[in-house]
């Protein structure tokens, strides 16, 4: 009775008020009363809000009354799963033949995705063509024709197990086009009612960039990334290496806006000296030390012209004794 249960499609609160009340069930469905005390310590939910959600189902007909309340008895409630929508099982299933030949036949031997031809055996890639499900098996689309398409391996593979391009065609719009009820004797649609829209619900790429010869499928991007996380959490100190790592050259070019005076890389390896030779007194935020590093080397260069950074900036809020 619990495994009928799982598979409803009911709200959250209900199917636990459901399932607590199924543990309690007979195989019909019958001798359930759990006191309301009960339920609530089982599915965690407020007593208050079980009566609620108990009342909900009994208004539905899921629950019916086979025994009113009487002192000492709690009222004795049967199960009626009957009519119920269940969740609907992903359909892993094969693809007939029959559909097969049917959906490389109307396509002409050409891959719907990138349009170029192969064989009635063969994509053009030399492999095996593939009947790809346009709304995938793992969303609950099934083999049928308006469902269908015909793609090459490489295609297929580009798509992987989402779904096809909004502008895919399936082989009941081929049909349509054509005006025809079935094709080698399968049906367009599944008995006369299509499982799927004849235009999936898949929103458009965001950028039409697209490869040659895979016209449907956005070409990955091989520009180098951008580095977004901050200079706090990018910029650290490998002691294993004695080197200050994470710095990009966007921070080099403004670092060098604002201390033109300064030599970066010969600043940067005393910055990272002074952290080897102290470290009890390391910083965590990196970023910051090396920032007030290189602003005390452009003062020191300012006030005396030829001369390096001794000393490094202060411990951050404190003063040396």
């Amino acid at each position: 009775m619990m495994a009928r249960v799982f598979e409803l499609q009911l709200p959250t609160k209900e199917k636990f008020v459901l399932l607590a009340l199924a543990d309690h069930a007979d195989p019909y469905g019958g001798s359930v009363y759990p006191s309301i005390a009960t339920v609530s310590r089982k599915t965690c939910i407020p007593e208050r809000t079980v009566q609620k959600v108990m009342a909900a189902l009994r208004a539905k007909g899921v629950l019916a009354v086979t025994r009113p309340a009487r002192t000492p008895y709690t009222t004795e409630y049967r199960l009626v799963l009957a009519g119920l929508p269940e969740t609907v099982e992903p359909d892993y299933s094969r693809c007939p033949l029959s559909l097969r030949k049917a959906v490389i036949e109307s396509f002409g031997a050409t891959c719907a995705y990138c349009r170029r031809p192969g064989t009635l055996a063969t994509g053009p890639d030399g492999r095996l063509w593939q009947i790809d499900r346009i709304v995938p098996g793992s969303r609950g689309g099934r083999y049928e024709s308006y469902n269908v398409t015909l793609s090459c391996e490489a295609c297929n593979r580009s798509k992987g197990a989402g779904s096809a391009p909004h502008n895919a065609r399936s082989l009941g719009v081929l049909l349509d086009e054509q005006g025809a009820d079935s094709v080698n004797g399968v049906p367009n649609g599944a008995k006369g009612v299509p499982t799927a829209a004849h235009q999936p619900s898949v929103e458009p790429p965001q950028e039409p960039s697209y490869d040659v010869g895979h016209g449907l499928f956005p070409r990955q991007d091989s520009s180098p990334k951008v580095n977004t996380l901050s200079p706090a959490a990018r910029i650290k100190f490998d002691p294993a290496r004695g080197q200050i790592t994470g710095v990009t050259e966007a921070d080099r070019a403004r670092w060098r806006r604002l201390y033109p005076a300064v030599d970066l890389d010969r600043e940067i390896g005393r910055a990272a000296e002074w952290l080897m030779n102290h470290p009890t007194r390391r910083r965590s935020n990196i970023a910051q030390y090396l920032s007030r590093w290189l602003s005390k080397a452009q003062d020191d260069l300012a006030r005396h012209p030829g001369r390096v950074a001794e000393a490094p900036p202060e411990p951050f809020g404190l003063k040396r004794g």
